[in-house]
């Protein structure tokens, strides 16, 4: 770099960022001064070339000829060998690891420990294996070169010397993780599956002291959670599919653990993450690593999950074309048997049955008798499969139908409690990405997890008004503004998405309504400040306005305006009295001040 300047290299790499913005991981690499143009056809590498070559022509860059390479089917770049099968390990670096002989110092473990970070990515549980390295490292134990480290080191250039060869991922492509634990680290490999596993990167990472005593499936999660930190484009990327026979996606739903746990949850879930059951390994690199995941010395896996049992709900109407009231029974025993095969070959041990005929349930519990041929047959395929069961309950269940109440709690409730998304790819995404900051109580009730306080209880968008109602105005109002008012709104227990701006439109309205009232009083009160208002008492006599079908028609304009008069009897209110007549006769409505005028004799 002719700069002469310490951030000379960054200045560059902005520099050459933003010429082939359009192209980097494309067809172009570029870091700092290597740049690689890549095509996946021969035919049309010609054709990136020309582009390439036209963006540096424009920004009159030159290239140094002599340091140009065209039409490698395989080169090194940034340390790695790149060729159109994959990517391998320098084989110069792992040439130098197997010239090296045992260490006989501190400085040389350091020599040793550091060549092999530089291919740790190759290297399956390098934790592990390196771990008997970084113990001679420790100021306050003694250099000791053992048999235990003498095998490790020969165990690595053994490793080394059949690095496995690491492929790209392709864009929108599914990948696959599996995870180890062993006592002092925890490993990953991210994979991609063509038939045959192979691996994309190997992550690794030692356990502190305090992660030591985290319990197997922390552990487990925690080796999830560093992937995602070590590879954070991998995970924005592509949906990553965790292979694992433990219940890690349940131990982050239920609310008994540690708030780290619920960190973790929340760090997982701004992440397309799925989880799996471990299937059959293709390839001997996975298996090597695979071997050893049951976690060693008398290790158990704690969690609270609880077994529940599966729910058969019949309706022998429904069909494709919808659901309705049953037919009849022989549409009732076949719904049956068919729920009834679907669960036994998913492996249920309890059932319960929800069925609307009476007649199927008490049959199945022994109560009715089957005395139809047909019926009997039905009878005794239920039974002969009820037989492979543990436990088996039946319940009459009558279908209620239900207008389905939106709401924005809905997903996230059926997520948590039954694991459904909707059918829109998009929306199901959000929805496992938001999952995770939410708990779900065994009454169905929806809470929003909080780090430094309670779980606060989601609220419905209908009942919103009528919280910052009560909050703002009643007897525990203080009318303050839109952001102390979320505010307040959250240290009394509640939540719901876009409280600050609900808060806000809620005051606004107020103010706005409060500015409307003063305008109408002022204009009221100078309309008003001209006008002598009449005040009557009770006995003063007083005339009345004739007003609608109270006028006589057939008299035209000579016809009376007032009529009377009246005595007053009592005051009705502001501006409006009761009357009678001389004859002591009361009329059946007040009337206001503006109809009558006092009556001279």
């Amino acid at each position: 770099m002719p700069f002469g300047l310490k951030n000379a290299k960054a200045i560059y790499q902005r520099m050459m960022t933003r010429m082939f913005r359009e192209k980097i991981g494309c067809m172009v690499e570029v870091y700092i001064d290597n740049m690689v143009v890549k095509s996946r056809k021969e035919s049309q590498h010609t054709e990136d070339l020309r582009g390439v070559f036209e963006i540096l022509r424009q920004h009159k860059l030159r290239l140094n000829a002599e340091k140009c390479t065209f039409g490698v089917g395989a080169g090194k770049f940034l340390g790695y060998l790149i060729s159109t099968r994959g990517i391998e390990a320098n084989p110069n670096q792992i040439e130098a690891v197997n010239r090296l002989r045992p260490p006989g110092n501190p400085k040389e473990v350091q020599v040793v420990t550091g060549m092999l970070a530089a291919l740790n990515r190759f290297i399956s549980k390098f934790a592990d294996r390196c771990r008997p390295f970084y113990q001679l490292l420790k100021k306050w134990k003694g250099f000791h070169w053992d048999k235990g480290c003498d095998e490790a080191f020969r165990e690595l250039k053994e490793y080394l010397a059949k690095a496995p060869m690491l492929t790209a991922s392709k864009p929108g492509e599914d990948l696959f993780m599996y995870l180890s634990v062993s006592d002092h680290a925890v490993s990953a490999v991210l994979l991609r599956n063509q038939g045959v596993q192979m691996p994309v990167y190997y992550i690794s990472k030692t356990l502190v002291d305090a992660e030591t005593r985290y319990l197997p499936l922390e552990k487990l999660v925690l080796a999830l959670v560093h992937a995602t930190w070590k590879l954070p484009h991998y995970f924005q990327a592509h949906t990553v599919f965790v292979l694992t026979e433990y219940p890690l996606q349940s131990l982050l739903k239920i609310s008994d653990f540690t708030s780290q746990i619920a960190k973790w949850g929340t760090r997982l879930g701004s992440f397309d993450i799925r989880y799996r059951p471990r299937s059959s390994v293709k390839g001997q690199v996975l298996t090597d690593f695979i071997a050893e995941f049951t976690p060693k010395n008398d290790g158990k896996i704690i969690c609270n999950a609880k077994s529940r049992p599966w729910k058969v709900f019949v309706d022998g109407a429904s069909n494709a074309m919808g659901a309705g009231a049953a037919s009849n029974n022989e549409a009732e025993y076949e719904a049956l048997l068919a729920g009834l095969r679907a669960i036994l070959h998913l492996g249920a041990k309890d059932v319960e049955i929800y069925s609307d005929s009476r007649l199927v349930v008490y049959q199945i519990m022994g109560s009715f008798e089957a005395r139809d041929s047909r019926m009997k047959a039905y009878l005794s395929a239920a039974k002969q499969i009820i037989r492979q069961f543990g436990t088996v309950k039946a319940r009459v269940e009558v279908a209620k139908v239900t207008v389905a109440n939106l709401c924005w709690m809905n997903p996230i409730i059926d997520f948590l409690a039954e694991d459904k998304v909707p059918y829109d790819e998009n929306e199901a995404k959000k929805i496992r990405q938001v999952a995770p900051r939410y708990w779900l109580s065994s009454d169905r009730k929806l809470y929003r997890r909080s780090f430094a306080g309670p779980y606060l209880l989601c609220l419905q968008t209908e009942k919103v008004n009528q919280l910052l109602t009560e909050l703002h105005d009643r007897v525990c109002g203080g009318h303050v503004g839109g952001r102390s008012l979320a505010h307040r709104a959250m240290t009394q227990g509640f939540w719901w998405p876009q409280m600050q701006k609900d808060a806000a439109e809620y005051v606004r309205r107020e103010v706005a309504t409060i500015r409307l009232t003063e305008y109408q009083q002022k204009l009221a009160q100078r309309y008003n400040q001209d006008v002598k208002g009449r005040e009557f008492s009770a006995g003063e006599l007083v005339l009345r306005k004739v007003v609608g079908n109270m006028r006589d028609v057939a008299a035209g304009k000579l016809a009376q305006t007032w009529e009377g008069p009246y005595r007053i009897t009592a005051i009705a209110g502001v501006g409006a009295y009761y009357l009678e007549d001389l004859d002591e006769r009361p009329l059946p409505r007040p009337w206001n001040a503006h109809n009558l005028k006092k009556f001279y004799p």
